[in-house]
């Protein structure tokens, strides 16, 4: 917070009265220049004391931002007789101006609260008691009248305030030279113990003269009151009684000085918060429209006398509002500001500003103003919503098996890339479809919408710490991943599949291709078959299979889970940076009962829901048996043949739109390519 020093340094004219009284304001070395937040008082213009008068005086101080605090300043007297002219502003005392106090106590009421003039110095705001951070002033002449006789003087001063007592300390760094002893120490001739908050002429009984004050600060004491003061006084009395011990002196007149520099401390501060009205823009010359919101948490009122300037660096300087009334304590104050896009902001894919908020007087400069905390606000750039059909992918354009890695399924799972005729970034609202064809007459298609917030394609590896090329390498780009750090997009992703123009059901697979950091997670839903978790690398955690709806979270690794169908995915991506799933099918594998030794085997990818028999006979490799003995494949009954004889091979089949091919190799050459060795062709269940 800012420091509202307040600085009461007295303009009058210099006269010097003898045996007077005089009260110097606090800080006096401190009223030469205004410091930031300094508070002001000029005494004999604002207020200008009233010669005679003991009060109360009222005056309002304004710092140099345009804060106001008022202040009362009284004098109340007992006992003793007035000097003439006094109370005013007077120079003849200490080295600052200050308000002189003259007076001159009765015969015989020269001890300490016989006669008396207490001098309040107390502050407000809105009418109700204010308390202060820091009070300081100085008191001045307090020194004696030392010519051994009867109307000598010793003068004594008590000083106190509702929140304590004040530090007093000498002004003068001469102590050989001070008229002036602060307690705790022992007072002059028979005073007896001074308190901490009490000080009293150097008064030296006996032949040897006593030091007196004269236009220095050998008399000067420094008071500064501890925080929370509202109100402080000090009490002036004559001593010369105390000092001797009689009752019978008849003490002739004399003063001191008091409110000279006095140096007043403030907390003020403001808050300022930003925000825009949107979170991303589509391109340059759109129109963003800032809010600022300015906080009034100081302790006194921004007044009507005030403006509140908005210091953005991306829009420049304006005032914010109208201060048509009082902005109170946790008040705010609010104003808009607009800001055009620029080619530049495209390119740099954000646009962040800073603002600081300043308040002061209007027409002062920014740089002068108590200023608040500096406030950003980062909008980034989203590409517009398209639609947007990509060119057909395959192996040409990254999808495919991966060409290496420690996958279990390097041979079993094609992955897709996102290549899109050069698009990479895919806005909010947009819709987005894609075509894959796959080996053997496979097409995959998917159709992405909902999308929230803009994604991008994204190729494995990108980030140092991404697992999945090292599981699954060669295929890219293969993931869907947040453009910008930290948002958080969602998305829905439609597949549907078909093997030479009839739908068919596959099983779909989706991975985590980017590291996933702590804090960081993936989910995905689906409206087909439950997820099955096929593989998991690394420590992060997954959580949810056997269900239709996984999360993966935690730091380290890489996991593929499955679902079988025409799966409808929802996707949501908790990013701290950036997170990406990739997308792919499985083609599970079932080899035929050709021996690999002579006919190479015969591979085959399942498709669909298409079976010879009652189960699908999934194999891991090749059989390498003539007879393919080993081989359990229930479909295929083979009877017994006669030469020259016809037969009949029942085969049991199970799935809609399958078509059977069968081959018998006749001569045993090896191959299933000769002449009439394809006893079956295009054969339909049933037929």
């Amino acid at each position: 917070m800012a420091l509202a020093r307040l600085l009461f340094p007295v303009l009058a004219e210099s006269r010097r009265i003898p045996h007077l009284l005089m009260i110097l304001a606090c800080h006096a070395w401190l009223a030469t220049a205004a410091h930031a937040g300094d508070f002001t008082m000029n005494l004999g213009t604002n207020p200008n004391w009233p010669a005679n008068s003991t009060g109360p005086v009222n005056f309002t101080m304004t710092d140099q931002y345009g804060f106001r605090l008022n202040g009362t300043a009284s004098i109340a007297r007992i006992g003793g007789s007035a000097v003439s002219g006094f109370p005013d502003e007077t120079n003849a005392f200490g080295t600052s101006t200050s308000i002189g106090v003259a007076w001159d106590a009765a015969s015989g009421s020269s001890g300490v609260g016989e006669s008396t003039n207490t001098a309040t110095l107390s502050f407000s705001s809105g009418g109700s008691p204010f308390t202060v951070n820091a009070l300081s002033f100085i008191v001045s002449d307090i020194d004696p009248t030392d010519n051994n006789d009867p109307a000598d003087r010793c003068d004594f001063v008590t000083l106190t305030g509702n929140a304590g007592n004040p530090t007093l300390s000498y002004v003068s760094g001469n102590a050989s030279a001070r008229s002036v002893r602060i307690g705790p120490a022992t007072g002059s001739g028979s005073t007896g113990a001074l308190a901490a908050n009490q000080a009293q002429c150097i008064y030296n009984i006996g032949t040897t003269a006593s030091n007196t004050s004269n236009a220095d600060d050998n008399g000067s004491i420094l008071a500064v009151w501890p925080s929370g003061t509202s109100t402080a006084t000090v009490r002036y009395d004559e001593s010369i009684e105390n000092v001797y011990g009689v009752t019978n002196r008849d003490a002739a007149g004399r003063g001191i000085g008091i409110w000279a520099a006095t140096a007043i401390v403030v907390d003020q501060s403001i808050s300022l918060s930003k925000s825009a009205g949107t979170s991303t823009f589509t391109g340059s010359g759109q129109t963003i429209t800032y809010t600022y919101v300015v906080t009034n948490t100081g302790r006194l009122p921004i007044n009507t006398s005030q403006d509140i300037v908005i210091n953005d660096d991306k829009i420049g300087q304006f005032t914010c509002g109208t201060i048509s009334s009082d902005v109170p304590v946790g008040g705010t104050i609010s104003c808009t500001a607009n800001y055009t896009t620029t080619a530049g902001d495209v390119s740099a894919a954000f646009v962040t500003n800073n603002a600081v908020a300043g308040v002061g007087t209007p027409g002062q400069s920014f740089a002068t103003r108590l200023q608040s905390n500096s406030d950003s606000e980062t909008v980034t750039y989203s590409p517009p919503a398209v639609n947007l059909t990509c060119p057909v992918g395959s192996t040409a354009t990254g999808s495919g098996y991966a060409s290496g890695g420690s996958g279990n399924f390097l041979e079993e799972v094609f992955w897709f890339d996102w290549n899109c005729g050069g698009t990479t970034d895919f806005g909010a609202g947009s819709t987005v479809t894609k075509t894959w064809s796959l080996p053997n007459g496979t097409s995959v298609t998917a159709t992405l919408t909902g999308i929230t917030q803009s994604i991008s394609t994204y190729s494995s590896g990108g980030y140092v710490g991404d697992v999945f090329p090292s599981v699954y390498s060669g295929v890219n780009p293969v993931g869907l991943i947040n453009t910008y750090n930290a948002q958080d997009p969602s998305y829905t992703i439609t597949f549907a599949a078909t093997h030479n123009g009839t739908p068919v059901s596959l099983d779909f697979v989706a991975a985590d291709v980017e590291e996933t950091s702590a804090g960081e997670s993936l989910a995905i839903s689906t409206s087909a078959g439950s997820f099955e978790l096929i593989e998991q690398v690394g420590s992060l955690s997954v959580s949810g299979a056997g269900t239709g709806s996984v999360s993966i979270t935690g730091a380290g690794g890489t996991a593929l889970v499955s679902s079988y169908g025409s799966p409808t995915f929802n996707v949501s991506l908790t990013a701290g940076g950036k997170q990406a799933f990739g997308y792919g099918v499985r083609l599970k594998r079932d080899f035929s009962d050709a021996p690999t030794a002579g006919y190479g085997g015969g591979d085959h990818r399942r498709i669909g829901n298409w079976l010879i028999g009652a189960a699908a006979t999934t194999e891991a490799a090749d059989y390498n048996d003539p007879n393919a003995a080993g081989d359990a494949d229930d479909g295929v009954s083979i009877p017994a043949m006669v030469q020259g004889m016809p037969a009949t091979i029942p085969v049991t089949v199970s799935g809609s739109g399958g078509i059977l091919q069968a081959w018998i190799d006749w001569n045993g050459d090896n191959s299933f390519g000769g002449a009439g060795e394809q006893i079956a062709a295009d054969v339909q269940d049933g037929g």
